[in-house]
């Protein structure tokens, strides 16, 4: 059968390489020691042990969050788009009666001729006195 090293079967059952150690210690996973005194984990009995119990709960509680964020965040998104609608209905409410107000004034002047134009300017007569 083949055998797994501590860090093969921590990626194996998604846990830190300390938690294998642990559970080794705790006799949960049955490991022996090889020539070197390194520890062997036989496949099998990776295969069989329950996983990361504290890493899956951490990971269901994050997943849980995301949710809760994604809800949220899909609320505020469709309460902006009924903002929105309303702010171009409002635009298109004040374009509707500015048209009517314009098309109540006088016309104006239709000729160059008859539009006032703006007085010259007044030059000052003392040189030193201007400002740029």
């Amino acid at each position: 059968m083949p055998e797994l090293s501590i860090t093969e079967a921590a990626a194996q059952l998604g846990v830190s390489s300390d938690t294998v150690r642990r559970r080794i210690r705790r006799g949960q996973l049955h490991a022996r020691l090889d020539a070197r005194g390194r520890y062997r984990i036989e496949l099998e009995a990776v295969e069989t042990a329950p996983a990361g119990g504290e890493g899956l709960a951490l990971l269901r509680l994050e997943l849980e969050l995301l949710r809760r964020q994604r809800d949220g965040l899909e609320e505020d998104l469709q309460q902006a788009r009924r903002a929105q609608d309303r702010d171009a209905e409002e635009r298109a409410e004040l374009r509707r009666l500015l048209s009517q107000a314009l098309r109540m004034l006088p016309a104006g002047p239709e000729t160059p001729e008859e539009r006032p134009t703006a007085a010259p300017k007044r030059r000052r007569w003392w040189p030193w006195g201007r400002r740029g």
